[in-house]
């Protein structure tokens, strides 16, 4: 009950802060209740601000109203004015601002002259204070942060669906599998021996895996699917709202401001220097703080002021989130359970290596990336490898005198589609008995040669049976009683719109490297202000200075020069705020290109996945769409009706392999030592069977990394390089391995940023020892 109401207050704080805290801010918070109640409160009775129209706020603290700096036990120190108005200056936790000390151990000002200063007068003044300026970048502060979400999200999705498209290619492979134990198994022997039209038979089982391939076998597929298109969406509506309010934010948000806190607070009343006259005394002499932010590097233009010590509410979280976002972090840690589950389904299905080509093909594309973060090609080298042109590089085939193959059978076109039969040198040899027999495990080897990588293999015959090609034809070419879907002209606008997903894809990387730069950005231009502060500081506590005060008149005046100067003038032409200016404008133009793709893709992407869901005839680089193995029943040419001969063809579900860029997915007889098609050449199709690689966040990663180092480098330079080992602390606190750094040589920045986090902390509990409180003006 000896206790005075505010130092109850102040310690019921305390407790509910102590369960959440590390002990050594526990020890602060019971030293702090400690020293006030000792010091005994408020010995400065009385004290009250004046009154004024503006809504604006100044705070005291207990150690205000308690005594004079001096007198205090121990005495207060140019230090502690320091830590204190860094304290209420800071957002979200982090010296993003500039905290500006009105006094020093020699002198101070009163009231009428902190805010002369921190209001200012003119439009170049720092701090600048326009109450409707600040509240039209409060209004569009956020606007960044909800883009970035929204990408993480799309991006998340993206991540989701590719692995989900791996396991669609990893399910068809299975069942793919499993037909071929199905036909090759005694059960369908023995019924085909049975069948007098064994075509039928084959097509009705054919038609059965087609219907499982597209329909029921692919839920998470689709899903994932739709996900890519809502998220996509809900971009495109954020692009929409927000897109034009960030850029008005970038265009006139650029300025240092005076900022408040939650409570209006501007103005932070530290200690009284000269007198014990309350701040708006005539005569008066305090320590005062005020804080001047820029909205476009701290996301905000609030401050914590005394939240920072009392509990903290829900602005200052957005205000975090607003500031720390990072994009690929954040896509990983929402895709990163659903991944894992489509891997392990790859792992189940017995496809591991397609697993392992993807890691390959990404260390192929992006080896820094690789190495660094454990995971993406360069867009410029993707250009090229989509509009790659098969080569020949087979010489003109023999007279056909040296030749008996081209004698005997020759490899036809079929008149409707254009597309060819081909042969190898084995069909044209000898029947699949004779000779060195070709077994049906050798039949199905030479169809998988034929449609690898990504064809589904569709073989016709075995050792007991075979067709002609008019039966074959049947299940491969368009007609009545069609297996294989073969329209050019649907197929070709199915390539031409799955090419919609990949330039998304681009535009997402181009804008997230942007980001990434900005960010650095905007680190490089706090750390000049930082140094710019503390110079500044260490000016004003100088014996120079010091003497240029006691000869001073208007001693504000002249602390006003000294900020013009060290802060305005030095800040104005910086290496850092070119920096920040050329990084806002380079985000323009790749949000306004990915607004735009959005705006036209998401459709293109739409009609994709709803109209090219099914097995469609996949021919090889020279149009060949079908595969002559060997004569099963008789020696006549394939094109002979009563011919009985083993063939393959090839089939293929958009869908598996949506957006990777390829123009043909089966090598066709590219792989084949001796292999024509009609014409008698062989097209060599260079890297067949490699997608185009494209990882979004391992593109804009790569994209980013040069800027985003050299900026870093250019902090350590400035002796800041705490600076980015906080973000990084920051970064790796909210997402862990997700998070994929940059480097710096000399600099072990991820070794250190538990340090950075754990400092942070103890910096909050050391400045909590004091209570707060608010006085309007």
């Amino acid at each position: 009950s000896s206790v005075s109401q505010p130092a109850q207050v102040y310690f019921k704080n305390c407790q509910a802060r102590i369960a959440s805290l590390l002990s050594v801010m526990r020890l602060h918070c019971v030293v702090g209740f400690t020293a006030l109640f000792a010091s005994g409160i408020e010995t400065l009775p009385n004290c009250t601000t004046p009154e004024d129209d503006s809504g604006l706020k100044t705070a005291m603290t207990s150690l205000t109203l308690s005594n004079m700096c001096k007198h205090h036990d121990p005495p207060m120190e140019d230090a502690d004015f320091v830590q204190q108005c860094e304290t209420f200056c800071s957002v979200g936790g982090k010296q993003v601002g500039l905290p500006l000390v009105m006094g020093t151990t020699t002198f101070g000002f009163d009231h009428t002259q902190m805010k002369q200063l921190c209001m200012g007068d003119s439009g170049d003044d720092v701090p600048r204070y326009n109450e409707s300026e600040v509240e039209y970048c409060e209004d569009r502060s956020d606007a960044l942060s909800l883009i970035s979400r929204r990408v993480a999200q799309f991006v998340s999705a993206v991540q989701v669906f590719k692995e989900e498209q791996r396991a669609l290619r990893a399910k068809m492979q299975y069942e793919v599998g499993e037909l071929q134990t199905e036909l090759r198994s005694a059960d369908f022997q023995r019924q085909m021996d049975k069948e007098v039209d064994k075509i039928e038979v084959l097509r009705d089982t054919f038609r059965e895996f087609r219907q499982e391939a597209t329909g029921t076998g692919q839920a998470e597929f689709k899903s994932a699917m739709d996900e890519v298109k809502s998220s996509g969406d809900l971009l495109k509506k954020v692009m929409d709202e927000s897109l034009q309010l960030f850029s008005e934010f970038l265009d006139n948000c650029n300025t240092m401001f005076l900022s408040v806190g939650s409570q209006n607070e501007f103005l932070l009343d530290i200690c009284a220097q000269a007198n014990e006259a309350c701040v708006d005394a005539e005569g008066a002499a305090h320590v005062g703080c005020c804080c001047a932010v820029n909205p476009v590097t701290a996301g905000t233009a609030k401050i914590d002021g005394i939240s920072e010590l009392l509990e903290l509410d829900a602005s200052v979280d957005r205000r975090l989130q607003a500031t720390s976002t990072d994009v690929c972090a954040e896509a990983r840690e929402l895709a990163k359970d659903a991944v894992a589950d489509a891997q392990q389904r790859v792992r189940d299905f017995g496809s591991e290596s397609l697993l392992q080509e993807q890691e390959a093909a990404m260390r192929d594309a992006y080896p820094e990336y690789s190495e660094k973060c454990g995971g993406g090609r360069r867009l410029e080298d993707l250009a090229g490898s989509r509009s790659r042109e098969p080569v020949d590089d087979r010489p003109e085939p023999p007279p056909a005198a040296d030749s008996r193959r081209a004698a005997v059978c020759e490899p036809t076109v079929d008149k409707a589609t254009g597309l060819k039969v081909a042969i190898t040198a084995r069909s044209e040899d000898a029947m699949c008995k004779h000779g060195t027999p070709l077994t049906d495990d050798d039949m199905v080897e030479q169809c998988a040669k034929f449609c690898e990588p990504d064809g589904v293999q569709l073989l016709m015959g075995s050792a007991t049976y075979g067709f002609s090609l008019d039966d074959a034809g049947s299940v491969c070419l368009p007609g009545p009683d069609q297996v294989l879907d073969h329209n050019a002209t649907h197929i070709a606008e199915c390539e031409k719109n799955s090419q919609a997903f990949s330039r998304v894809e681009v535009r997402a990387a181009l804008l997230i490297a942007r980001l990434e730069e900005f960010a650095a950005a905007r680190l490089f231009y706090t750390a000049e202000v930082s140094v710019a502060v503390q110079e500044l500081q260490d000016f004003v506590r100088s014996d120079e200075f010091n003497v240029k005060m006691d000869k001073a008149v208007d001693k504000m005046a002249l602390f006003r020069s000294e900020i013009r100067k060290r802060i305005v003038e030095g800040l104005a032409a910086s290496a850092g705020k070119q920096r920040l200016l050329s990084s806002m404008e380079a985000l323009k133009a790749p949000s306004e290109a990915l607004k735009l793709s959005l705006e036209v893709d998401l459709e293109k992407i739409r009609v994709f996945t709803e109209e090219c869901n099914d097995l469609y005839l996949a021919p090889g680089p020279n149009k060949e769409f079908i595969l002559d193995i060997c004569g099963q029943g008789n020696e006549a040419c394939f094109s002979d009706p009563k011919s009985l001969r083993v063939s393959c063809c090839c089939a293929k579900n958009p869908l598996a392999n949506f957006g990777d860029g390829r123009q043909h997915l089966v090598n066709g007889i590219t792989m084949f030592d001796e292999a024509w098609v009609a014409g008698g050449r062989r097209l060599q199709q260079e890297n067949s069977s490699d997608s185009v690689v494209l990882d979004v966040c391992a593109e804009a990663w790569t994209a980013a990394r040069p800027a985003v180092e050299q900026t870093w480098q250019d902090i350590a330079d400035i002796g800041h390089a705490a600076t980015v080992q906080a973000y990084l602390g920051e970064m790796k606190t909210s997402y862990g391995d997700s998070y994929c750094s940059f480097t710096l040589e000399g600099h072990d920045f991820e070794d250190s940023a538990s340090s950075a986090v754990q400092t942070g902390v103890v910096w909050l509990g050391v400045s909590g020892l004091a209570m707060f409180m608010v006085r309007e003006i």
